[in-house]
């Protein structure tokens, strides 16, 4: 499970935060310092309700009629796309992302990768460092053969030039595919709209687990509609939307949404424009769940690398063991503004505390490091007591 990390501010001094075992929040206030200083001066500022959305309207997708049956093969030819289909007909994942295909050649994707394949399970059309120039008609050609194909589970776009046409597009297919677990559209210029198109399909998609929208065009409306097809999912359980700007009024939304949610597991807001209002609103959610995993633990370590403003952090009740226990060491190390570190009931045996005392050797910051209600030695607990009275293990 994921943690969740939230900046604190003079206004907050030492806010201790309560990390979910639903939900991960990564968090990295772009503008802090401005907003921070507003804040304070502010004060405290009274919980708005949030605006309920009204329910989606979305248009039906105006789609052309195709060149050629499924039957057919395209008119259209790119010999080296097919002879590399070909060459990996019976290969469950096809690699197609440094091509440097257009939307005529998902003609071709489509018919021969998509339509008529039946191995391939994952279809990597862009990744981080090798993308293709596909727009929203390279997205119809994919969304028509999504909606008959039963094999593909996984679908990779990422920095493609999709937009909100291209997303309602793969939103209408995704009502009649019941096989794809995993969508990525990274990099994409998917606005609010496409936002929309996407929500509407989550409230009743099955299939879906994992939506990947990280650097697109998303704001608070947007954040809004996907919010909201969160009440109603029970499926998704990875959501990213780092690198958009949802602002603090879209942390709302989804603070809300997510305080009695217990299907995802992964949310990804960093880069979002949120400030202390927004925080809080995410801090008071969480609070009201306290399970998060060693893998959480590992999410917190370059936000505490980096982070400059946090200075109290809880994670009781965690199940974040010994391996939790060395991630979060390794992000003590470099830390220089954390005073109090709580990890009360996290299954932490002698392995992971003396990751921690090690880490402490370093980190003279720290004040304090709750460590009570584990699985440490009495032997160690002692010998680590009269070490560094920073300890604070019975």
């Amino acid at each position: 499970m994921n943690a969740c990390f939230l900046p604190c501010t003079s206004h907050y001094e030492t806010l201790n935060l309560v990390l979910s075992c639903h939900f991960v929040i990564l968090l990295l206030r772009s503008d802090s310092s401005k907003q921070g200083q507003a804040a304070a001066a502010a004060g405290p500022k009274a919980k708005p309700e949030p605006t309920k959305s009204q329910p989606a309207t979305i248009a039906k997708v105006q789609e052309k009629t195709p060149s050629k049956p499924a039957s057919s093969p395209p008119q259209y030819r790119n010999a080296e796309v097919e002879n590399e289909i070909n060459k990996n007909k019976n290969a469950e994942r096809l690699e197609l992302s440094s091509m440097k295909l257009n939307d005529q050649d998902m003609e071709i994707v489509a018919y021969y990768a998509i339509r008529n394949n039946t191995i391939h399970t994952n279809l990597v059309l862009g990744t981080w460092d090798a993308d293709n120039p596909i727009g929203d008609e390279g997205a119809q050609y994919l969304a028509e053969a999504l909606k008959s194909n039963k094999t593909l589970t996984s679908l990779w776009l990422r920095k493609s030039h999709i937009g909100d046409k291209g997303a309602q597009y793969l939103a209408d297919a995704l009502k009649n595919n019941t096989t794809l677990t995993k969508l990525d559209l990274w990099g994409n210029k998917i606005g609010d709209k496409g936002a929309q198109y996407l929500a509407d399909v989550l409230k009743n998609n099955k299939t879906l687990t994992h939506l990947q929208l990280y650097s697109n065009r998303i704001r608070e409306d947007g954040a809004q509609y996907l919010a909201d097809a969160l009440k109603n999912n029970k499926t998704l359980t990875e959501l990213e939307l780092a690198g958009n700007e949802i602002g603090d009024e879209g942390a709302q939304y989804f603070a809300v949404a997510l305080e009695n949610h217990q299907t995802l597991t992964k949310l990804n807001v960093f880069g979002n424009q949120i400030g202390d209002e927004g925080a809080q609103y995410l801090a008071d959610a969480l609070k009201k769940n306290t399970k998060i995993g060693d893998k959480g633990a590992q999410y917190l370590v370059d936000a505490l690398k980096n982070n400059t403003t946090l200075t109290g952090l809880r994670l009781p009740s965690t199940k974040i063991g010994d391996e939790g226990a060395k991630y979060l060491a390794n992000a003590l190390k470099d830390n220089k503004t954390l005073r109090t570190l709580g990890l009360m009931y996290c299954d932490i045996g002698d392995k992971g505390a003396q990751y921690l005392a090690d880490a402490l050797q370093t980190n003279k910051r720290l004040r304090q490091l709750d460590l009570r209600s584990n699985n440490i030695s009495s032997s160690l607990r002692e010998q680590l007591e009269k070490k560094d009275r920073r300890f604070l293990l019975s």
